[in-house]
């Protein structure tokens, strides 16, 4: 079998480095690599459809009510 790849510390900095630079920019990203604008439709689209389950619901409340 191989060997296991190596971790080394320029390897650690280059990612902090890189950390650094996005956060700076301004992209921040989360576990799953969604920066906050993929958050925010995410988001977004949930609450959208939610209102339009809560919509279908009041439309039939009020059609089969009357």
């Amino acid at each position: 079998m191989g060997k296991k790849p190596e971790v080394t510390e320029e390897m650690i900095n280059a990612e902090l480095a890189g950390l650094d630079y996005k956060r700076a920019a301004g992209i921040v990203t989360v576990e799953n690599g969604l920066t906050a604008w993929g958050v925010f439709f995410a988001v977004l689209a949930a609450n959208l459809a939610t209102g339009v389950v809560v919509g279908i619901i009041l439309w039939l409340i009020y059609a089969l009510g009357s």
